[in-house]
């Protein structure tokens, strides 16, 4: 008799952190005493991120040369560990509750990644605010052929013109758009522009970096 082991639990279990290197039994990407050291550059509940033409909330606050935050969001580009997401959205919606539950649907609308349809970090994360919230995640938006974010200049972001793939009835709603990090708040307002600069639209980020003065 031959006999069949299914590895998958144990592999999961001799997980080792992302961070620090150490085994752990957390699936979340990070063992819990790195989670524990992301906490000190948590945003506040009560803080306010001002400077966009629309509401923005994060989780955490991304100081420049500052490496913990650092590693989390480069670890997590490309998709990364769903429940890593779970747990970040469940944080975050948690620090923002109390000035965010309302009666109206959600629509979490993903940045678009490189690759069309593919569950990158921006579908990752609102695929898990979407568990949490309820509401729908709506991926409508495209970015045009051949752009790339790193070596574009922030007027040329805010002008890239997104195109919108799908319709978005939003009369109602109130439109999250998600990324994992902000900084000049460009690529948003290419969203908001692509979307029709619908009234009730939001930001909802992973990391807040002000590396770059909003305009």
């Amino acid at each position: 008799m031959i006999w069949k082991l299914n590895l998958e639990p144990l592999w999961k279990h001799l997980r080792c952190c992302s961070l620090c290197g150490m085994s752990s039994c957390s699936i979340d990407l990070l063992c819990e005493s790195c989670w524990t050291r992301l906490e000190p550059f948590r945003v506040p509940s009560n803080y306010r991120i001002t400077g966009y033409p629309f509401p923005v909330s994060s989780l955490y606050l991304w100081p420049s040369g500052e490496n913990l935050v650092t590693h989390l969001i480069h670890t997590l580009k490309g998709g990364g560990v769903p429940s890593a997401y779970q747990r970040i959205a469940e944080i975050f919606s948690i620090s923002i509750m109390e000035r965010s539950v309302t009666e109206e649907p959600l629509i979490f609308v993903p940045a678009p990644g490189k690759v069309p349809n593919c569950s990158d970090h921006a579908m990752m994360w609102a695929k898990a605010l979407t568990l949490f919230w309820g509401g729908s995640c709506r991926p409508c938006l495209k970015r045009p052929q051949g752009w790339e974010q790193k070596s574009a200049k922030i007027r040329e972001r805010r002008s890239l013109g997104f195109e919108k793939t799908k319709t978005l009835s939003n009369r109602n709603s109130r439109i999250i758009f998600v990324d994992d990090v902000i900084t000049s708040g460009a690529t948003a307002q290419a969203a908001h522009i692509a979307l029709g600069a619908p009234k009730k639209f939001e930001v909802w980020t992973i990391a807040f970096r002000p590396k770059e003065i909003p305009l």
